[in-house]
This record gives structure tokens, sequence and C-alpha cells, in this order.
């Protein structure tokens, strides 16, 4: 009698607050004020009726959350929100059968929470037809979203937020793991517990790329007045590992003997990064160089390249399929530059758009090119930057030499901001710049693939061969008078709450209301990438969370890597059941107004959000600007590498590619590979070179895909080995789709790898110690004879030492053979390490994507910087018994880019050059 009584009470309460809250119910979109269950009136006839309330962990986080509902069979549940309150919900649906008693699950999601279940049951009173449940769930942080909120608390008490003049966050989290998760909550904590003083917009958030293995670091710095104040918080702990200066005025004692022991390696990175922020660098180059790793002459030169190429010989006729970019990029790795056209210019290895290995002792140089398919001829440019002039050039200006220490350094860096704001041509010279580039000519320097295989091989920037053609004639440069924006901040944010408006008109006019906050709508979008009128596009970023509440680490608002002269456009897509609705808007130059496009921008990634891919995965493949089969690979070979051959201490991993297509994207991001650094080499071979066993078929996505270096420069020692692939969904047609899920379940840990592979993705035939001269010699691509893989194939299993002796190397050695134990992805003898996203392939427990931890209840209630100066940029390794001292020595910042276009892409025809 006494249940009864207690069921009696509530559903009355219930009723009450039904009534109580009828008169100001909304849809979801619309904000409340404050209410709870017991304010509910019953008067509202519907049947049956949830009503949920949801408080968070953190008080201060409003949040609309994600419902589902399911009956007791597991079977989905349709249902129409009304959003009350900040907290109180009301869920109301038609349900065949129900009865007093009757259950149904209701899951609450939202971002930074773990996920949370509740049965909830249903009660009827007397004559009275209506059914009510209710709910309250109090949500719980993840783990790495109260690291992201209690970090930026703690930074907040050394630094005093508010009161600063200017606010950045520099930080690891996002693709690295922390304790088997992603950590793309820490920073949701960030921006949260930041309460808008940081935002992607303002971008005073900067990412340092790194590989998921690479510990989650976090530093916070204030400006006031001139002086930089920082607080640095190492490997996801809460008590500071350095807190002081990173103002260009530290002494060198500071920086020798404090700063460099307190952060490691990536000190510069930190330091660099803040002061170029101070002086005013623009937010896209800012974050091209955190992807890079820091400001250096080699970043700043590669942007002023950039912009001297747009001003000549700006681009031709624009790409008009996914695999293919404007220009192609010849380069040779190591020089910082690199890093700016694989970024910047959305040149990248795995479009065929960037090649490049050390062909040139010089690697100052870069060359583009600017190819027409319909005349099938093209225009080589070839610039350099002078790095000796540059600096004897500030020498003049401010009578000392800019390495001569830290402080220097950074006064030298600022001179370089202001040389690129003002006249980057200063920065640049043209050596050649040719017309009547041909086919021939394009395919012996970039290569050539036809119906998936390449013919020809990549010769890259052979300065040799370019200045010996004859029919090559001057090319004629246009001196471009671009106009510059003037939109402020605030103007520019402007065009995202717009285009967000018109998104939420658009969808209204077909009967759907878009929610705030909600998972199933993504945004994907060339801002952050693409400039208007040479302006960076990133507070409409800003403008799209203040609508929509669309965000990058809630994986609802995604930039494609785009390059920067792209159109400025938002693709708006609702993920309806296995429907996609799409709604495109763009930004009219020539009226200057937002406008809508018929057709969708974003090519393929919109489809497999619904799949629910990790952040890492999902943030690769924005890397590559669109989804496709050959982009796979590199998810499964960079997850081998972590797993298979870990780093240790010292060590790093190069990484060159032989059989390049969409899947060097993928991996080299996964890995924190790039040119720039110094670890991603570009050999382009044939398919029949690369698939050199008996019997292989010469195909792409089969056969040796590259070789993995693991180097340790203080040793000069390392290991190559020579990875395999072999590749199960060539041709994947009308099962694409089941493809791309499968994929996401294997690296959420939903499937194991053995429901969907019988036999390993990658395998490892060779594995051999190298010193220096074999290093050098594998990455100049110049042998006596055959190639990297056969250079590769035939080293010795020990390594030569002085006195005629022999040693082993570090790690196995020989034709690894057997069955790995980690991953079931690679054949080898490697040891287990880390391995990619949530959960990812491994056989060491369940590991869970950071939005997806569950609660259930039953009831209802490194890279290494190096030295400063020059030293920072990653150099060739030099020969042995050299010395490399900390500020006498200039690293050589260049690039020779030119788009590896040629040929088809991976499972796609056509591209720039219409091969």
């Amino acid at each position: 009698m006494m249940k009864k009584q207690g069921v009696i009470i509530v559903l009355v309460a219930l009723m009450a607050v039904v009534l109580c809250g009828a008169a100001s119910a909304a849809d979801s979109s619309i904000n409340g004020g404050e209410g709870n269950i017991s304010d509910i009136n019953a008067s509202e006839e519907v049947d049956p009726v949830l009503w949920v309330n949801v408080a968070y962990e953190y008080a201060d986080d409003k949040i609309n959350p994600e419902f589902t509902v399911t009956d007791s069979n597991n079977d989905s549940v349709a249902f129409d929100k009304t959003k009350y309150s900040d907290t109180l919900y009301k869920l109301n649906f038609t349900y065949n059968g129900v009865t007093n008693g009757t259950l149904f699950n209701v899951l609450v999601q939202a971002p930074g929470y773990v996920d949370q279940t509740q049965q909830v049951a249903v009660q009827q009173e007397g004559t009275d037809p209506e059914f009510i449940g209710g709910a309250t769930f109090n949500m719980q942080a993840t783990d790495n979203y109260k690291l992201g909120r209690q970090v930026t608390e703690e930074a907040d008490k050394l630094l005093d937020f508010e009161n600063a003049d200017e606010v950045l966050c520099i930080t690891t989290a996002g693709i690295t793991h922390r304790n088997g998760t992603t950590t793309e909550d820490c920073i949701e904590g960030i921006l949260n517990g930041s309460n808008g003083l940081i935002t992607y917009g303002q971008g005073n958030l900067l990412i340092l790329q790194k590989s998921i293995a690479n510990p989650v670091d976090f530093c916070f710095i204030v400006r006031n007045g001139n002086a930089l104040t920082a607080a640095f918080f190492s490997n996801g702990t809460l008590t500071p590992a350095y807190f002081g200066t990173f103002s260009e005025t530290m002494t060198q004692d500071q920086w020798d003997n404090v700063i460099v022991p307190a952060l490691g390696d990536d000190a510069f990175g930190y330091v660099s990064l803040a002061n170029a922020w101070k002086v005013g660098l623009s937010t896209d180059i800012l974050r091209q160089a955190a992807y890079h790793g820091h400001v250096c002459i080699g970043t700043i030169s590669g942007q002023a390249m950039l912009q001297t190429l747009l001003k000549y010989y700006p681009p031709g006729e624009l790409a008009s399929d996914m695999e293919a970019t404007s220009y192609a990029v010849i380069g040779v790795p190591g020089g910082s530059d690199d890093d700016v056209f694989v970024y910047s210019m959305d040149a990248t290895p795995g479009k065929r758009s960037w090649i490049g290995y050390e062909t040139d002792s010089d690697s100052s140089i870069t060359g583009f090119i600017r190819w027409c398919k319909t005349t099938k001829t093209g225009t080589l440019v070839i610039m350099k930057f002078d790095e000796q002039a540059i600096l004897q050039m500030f020498k003049d200006e401010k009578g000392f030499n800019a390495y001569s220490g830290i402080s220097s350094e950074l006064q030298f860096n600022k001179w370089m901001v202001e040389k690129l704001q003002n006249n980057p041509e200063s920065l640049v010279t043209i050596l050649y710049a040719f017309d009547n580039l041909n086919e021939t000519q394009l395919h012996y320097l970039t290569g050539y693939e036809a119906n998936w295989i390449c013919t020809e091989e990549a010769h890259g920037l052979d300065m040799d061969y370019i200045l010996n053609q004859p029919n090559l004639v001057v090319a004629q440069a246009e001196n471009m008078n671009y106009v510059q924006g003037t939109l402020t901040a605030a103007e520019m944010k402007q065009i995202g709450i717009d285009a967000a408006q018109m998104a939420i008109d658009l969808f209204k006019a077909m009967g759907i209301n878009l929610e705030k906050d909600d998972f199933d709508l993504k945004v994907l979008t060339s801002a952050g990438y693409a400039r208007l009128n040479g302006q960076a596009t990133d507070m409409t970023l800003d403008g799209i969370y203040e609508v929509l509440g669309s965000r990058i680490s809630r994986s609802t608002l995604l930039p494609v890597h785009s390059s920067m002269w792209t159109q400025l456009w938002f693709d708006f897509t609702l993920i309806n059941g296995t429907n996609l609705i799409t709604k495109t808007i763009y930004y009219d130059t020539t009226t200057n107004s937002l406008a809508i496009s018929s057709k969708a921008k974003a090519s393929g990634i919109a489809s497999v959000t619904k799949y629910d891919p990790p952040f890492d995965i999902l943030m690769a493949w924005l890397f590559h600007n669109h989804v496709c089969e050959g982009s796979v690979p590199g998810f499964f070979i960079a997850s081998s590498v972590l797993e298979d051959y870990p780093l240790e201490d010292g060590e790093k991993y190069i990484y060159v590619s032989t059989s390049n297509y969409c899947d060097d994207d993928t991996l080299m991001y996964l890995l924190g590979l790039s040119p720039g650094t110094g670890t991603y080499y570009n050999q382009r071979l044939t398919t029949a070179e690369g698939n050199t066993e008996e019997g292989q078929t010469p195909n792409m996505g089969t056969g040796n895909e590259g070789v993995l270096i693991r180097w340790n420069e203080e040793t000069g020692t390392g290991t190559v080995t020579i990875l395999t692939l072999s590749y199960p969904w060539a041709g994947w047609g009308a099962v694409v789709q089941q493809r791309y899920s499968d994929v996401c379940d294997i690296f959420n840990g939903d499937k194991e790898f053995s429901e969907i592979f019988n036999t390993p993705i990658v395998t490892s035939t060779v594995t051999r110690p190298i010193n220096r001269e074999n290093l050098n010699t594998m990455l100049s691509g110049q042998f006596e004879s055959g190639n990297v893989l056969q250079y590769a194939a035939g080293l010795p299993l020990t390594l030569p030492v002085q006195g005629g002796s022999e040693t082993g190397g570090s790690t196995s050695q020989g034709t690894s053979t057997g069955s790995s134990t980690g991953s079931g992805l690679i054949t080898s003898t490697g040891t287990s390490g880390s391995t990619l996203s949530s959960g990812s392939v491994g056989t060491t427990g369940t590991a869970v994507n950071a939005a997806s931890q569950t609660a259930t209840t039953t009831d209802a209630g490194t890279d290494s910087a190096g030295d400063i100066g020059t030293a920072y940029e990653v150099t060739k390794a030099a020969p042995e018994g050299t010395d490399d001292t900390p500020w006498g020595t200039y690293a050589v910042v260049g690039i020779v880019s030119v788009l590896a276009l040629a040929g088809i892409g991976f499972f796609f025809k056509g591209n720039l050059f219409g091969q």
C-alpha cells in the first residue's frame, strides 16, 4: 500500500510540473528558465511522456543533451523533444501496448561527459489515459574533460586570465592518447573552462602536431603589455613543470638551465609560437606553424614563397575533383618550408601533390608546377630563400647576429614576421620560371600513374634535367594585385552567425528544426584554411558555434583541409537515420554576401560521420580532405608501426614512401610525420619496382609500401624495416559504406580485427640495423643500383664497427617472421606498443573513445627540436665525425616542391593533370 501511495505522489508531482511548464514550452533550440521535475503539470495529454532532468558535474556547463530512447527489446523509439529549461526536457511519443510499469531505456549523451543510460518506467493512474515517467541524470565528466577543466583552472590561478591583455593555449591534446582514449575532451574542457577567453576562432588555441603515442601537455601563456608569462603542465599533471617568463628578453641562463629542462624537446616550439602570436602573426599561419612544431626562418620564408607565387603565378584551372590541387610541389625534405606547402596549399603527398627527397644539396629551393589539363602544358616556377642573405640583412638592420642566443632568435623571428606582413618578396628569390612544360617532363619530375598503377617513378627536383630541356621558355609574371580585406574580427564572426542562421531557415523550410548542440548536425567547412580577401577566416568558426554549438572538439564542426585561396564555404549536413540532408552556403566575393549552392562542397566525409569514427581517424580524413578507400590502409599501417615498432628514448620515426597514394596522408598525420621536420620522404617508385616479390600482381594497395626508419640522432644508429601491405578491400564497390563502418568499429573497439579480416594487412619482410651512412644513402635516393627497397634488403644483419668487429642493431635483425601478438595487422617480431584510437586494434583490453564511456543504471534516479638557432630546423644527417655546434650552424631551410599530381587518384579517376 505504501508503494502504491508513493507512485501516486510521484505522478501527482509530475502532472503538476506539466501544468506549470506547458505555457512556456518551446522547441529544443530555445532556451528556457530553470526547472525541475516537481514543477511539471500534467494537463497535456501525451501518451506516454518521459520527463527528464539532466544535471552536469560542472554546473556552469549549459549543453543541450542528446537523447536516445529504446524499448525493452532495444528497438529504437521515435520521440519529440521539448526543452523547458537548461536542465528539463519532455520526451513524448506513441507506443503500442504500453501498460503500467512498461520500461523504456533512455540514453543521455553530452560532449565531455560519460554516456549514461537509465531504465524509466511509465505509470498510469485511474482513468487518466496518460502514462508518465521521470528520471534525473547526474552526468559525470570524462576523465579527459576533467583534466582539461582542472588544468585550465590551475593555469588561471597562476596567470589570472581575466585581467590579462590576451590568453593563449598550446597543447598536444587532440591526436595524442591518454589512458587508451583520444583526448579531444581535454580541448573541450579548456574551451568551457576558459569562459570564452580561449576559442578556435580567436586563434588562441594551438595544437602541436604529434603522434598518438606522445604525452598530453598543456602550455598557457598570458600577455601583459610586452611581457609573456607561461605555465606549462607536462604529461597530464596538474602541477606546473614551469611557471615563468616566455618573453624575448629572457636570459640565456633561464633558457638553458630552466626552460629547456622543464619543457623538453618542444621548448622552442612553445616559446616561438607564443612570441609570434604576441606580434600578430596571422592565426592561420600560427596553426600551420603549430602543425610544423615551431616558428622559424623556414616557416616564415615558406609563407613568403607562397604569397609571391600567388602574386606572380596565380592558380590557373582550379581542380575539379578531390584528388587534385592547383599546383604540384617538388621539395627537398628537412627544410621547414615544406610544411607550409603541405598545409597552406593542401599539397599533400597522398593526393600526389607533394613529391620530394634529397635530390639536391640546396634544400632552400622549391619547385612549383601549375598545370593546365586542357592544353596539357604547364608552368614550372623554381624559388628559393637565401638564408645567409636574410641573416645578413637582419644583422645589417639590427646590428647583431640572429642566432647568437635564444633572445636574438626570437627577435629575428619577430623581424621575419614583420617582413612577411609588409614585404614578403624581400625574403625570396624566383630563380627560374618556365612555360611549355610538357607531359613527358611532368611525368619525369613527379611520376605517372594510370588505372592505379604507377608506370614512371618520380625523379624529384632534378635541376640538371630541368635546365637542359630546350623546349622550356621563360614564363611571364602576371603581377596580380589582390584586394586586402578589412573585416574586423566581429564582422568575420558575423559571417559564421549569418551562415548558421541561413542553414536553420533552409532546414525549417523542410519542416526540420535544427537543435543547438545536435551531434547529428555536422558542419563541414573550408573556414580556417581558406582566406577571404587575404584575411584568415577562423572567426567564422566562433560564429557557427555561437548559433549551433558546433565545435571541432565535439566532432560537429569539421574544417576540411583546403588551400589558402579556396572559396569560403559551409556544408550543413544533418544525419537523418541512414540518410544525409545537406544545405551548402558559400561566400560570394563578387557581391560580398552569402549565397546558397545546390551542390555540396565536401566529399565523402559527412557520410562516414554516422559511423562515429574516432577523433584521430576523423581528423586524418579531414587532413586528406576527403574519404576514399585508398586512405584506409594508412590507419592500419600507423597502428601497426606504433604497436610493433615503438620508439625507444631518443628515437624518432622517418618514413620513406615508395608507393605513393592516399594512405600517405593518413599515416603521416597519425604518426606525426612531415617533410618539413625531415621525417617524411617520398621516392615514388613504379608499381613494378615496389612489388618486387615474384608472382605479385603490380597494383596500388598491394606490395611494398615504403621503409620505416627508427633513428637515434645521438648514437647515429637505427633500424630500417620494409613494410608490405596486403589490402583486402580493393574494389569495395557497393559495400564501400559497410567497409567504412567496419573500419570505425575496429578502431572504436566495437569489433575485433579477426571479425573482419582473416589475414594480416601489414607485414614486415626485412628489418636491418643502420648507421648514418646508410641513412643518408636511403634519404638521397641515390643508389649504385636498384632502389631504396633493394638497398635496405641488401644491408648486412650486423653493423660494422672500427676494428673490424660487428655489432647488432637495437632490435631484432634479419627477416621478421611469425605473427605479432599485438594488433593482428602486422607480421613481425616487434613488441606491442601504442595503437590508434580508442580500442583501436590492440588486444590489451577494451579501450574506448573519449565520448563513448558508458555508465548504466537500472533505476530512475617529439620531434626533437634540436638546439637553438638553425639547429631547430631538422637538418640532414651529417657525415660521421662531423660536429654540429648549437649556435654555430645554420639549418638550411628550403623547399623544392612540385605536386605529384601526375596520375590517377587511388580508386578515383582524373585529377588536375587529367591522367
